[in-house]
Formats: structure tokens, sequence, C-alpha cells
């Protein structure tokens, strides 16, 4: 099994980051960027739908 792959992401902002390619690097941190961005909102729904029967946390603040 090769783990070194010529393509992907992780590939392509190596390769622009190593060959001073300032955009294409940007342009791959944006794409990941809302990649996790949007793999979190998706995690926060199926959170949400898999404790739905828990209920709300309240939170008071004590004095001391």
């Amino acid at each position: 099994m090769e783990f070194s792959e010529a393509t992907g992401l992780g590939y392509r902002l190596n390769f622009y980051s190593t060959s001073y390619n300032t955009n294409g690097t940007f342009a791959m941190l944006l794409v990941m960027m809302a990649l996790m961005m949007g793999l979190n909102a998706l995690m926060v729904l199926v959170e949400r739908y898999a404790l739905r029967w828990r209920a709300e946390m309240t939170t008071t603040i004590q004095p001391y």
C-alpha cells in the first residue's frame, strides 16, 4: 500500500508551497478551510440529531 500519492489537496498544497506559488498555496488553504468548516457544520448537525433526547444544559454563574 502506497501512502504517498501524487493527487489530493495535501499534495497540491505541498507542491504549490515548495514551488513558491503563492496564489496556489492560498487557494488550497481556502479550499481546505471551507472543507473543514463544512465538515464541522455537518458534525454539529449529526451531534444535535444523535443527542436530541438529552435535555439542554444550562449554566448558571454562582457568586463566590
